[in-house]
């Protein structure tokens, strides 16, 4: 709640109703399932209050660390350890922006736009912040549990759906899902 309240003030009156059980929960943020008062279903993704200087204060030792061994060590030299901590450093920075995911969740959509069968849940742009993200809610069911469900001959013709969605979004778009375990893909009654 003090996360909604600091990132969206008023705006926080434009969910008719919000979920406050989480629907998942990982070490930055917590989803909650909400509908905006024009009705929309939409996931609200909050990040925890405090992460940022929680992660700030850790990269800030990793950091230290890598340079430290670097200058007295052979293998962390050759490893160029300060660079790879570095590089870790701004790839988590980019995690804890949600602007930045709501950018990625929009060229992703882009990327996978001639493949019918999939669809990338949209940002609601006016309700995204930093550390709130609220975009399109998609029903269904992790991708695990529902390709079990289907016949055989489904299950191939999804795999090499998917497995062409992937290399498109790769060798194509140059834009693609990052992490596609199954619990980041649904199967959708359609």
């Amino acid at each position: 709640q003090q996360v909604l309240d600091e990132e969206l003030g008023d705006e926080t009156a434009r969910f008719a109703r919000f979920d406050i059980d989480p629907v998942g929960a990982a070490s930055i943020a917590q989803v909650h399932r909400a509908v905006l008062d024009d009705g929309r279903q939409v996931a609200v993704k909050v990040q925890r209050p405090d992460v940022a200087g929680r992660v700030e204060r850790d990269l800030d030792i990793m950091l230290r660390l890598a340079d430290r061994l670097e200058r007295r060590t052979q293998w962390a030299y050759e490893l160029r350890a300060l660079d790879t901590a570095q590089a870790f450093a701004h790839n988590l920075g980019n995690e804890l922006d949600f602007q930045a995911e709501a950018r990625n969740l929009r060229l992703l959509s882009e990327a996978v736009r001639h493949h019918r069968d999939f669809v990338v849940p949209q940002p609601v742009a006016s309700l995204t912040t930093g550390r709130v993200l609220v975009m399109e809610w998609v029903d269904g069911v992790p991708l695990v549990d529902g390709a079990a469900a289907l016949h055989q001959e489904r299950r191939s013709a999804l795999a090499r759906a998917l497995l062409r969605c992937l290399l498109d979004q790769i060798l194509v778009a140059g834009a693609f899902h990052v992490d596609p375990h199954p619990g980041n893909v649904y199967l959708t009654r359609d």
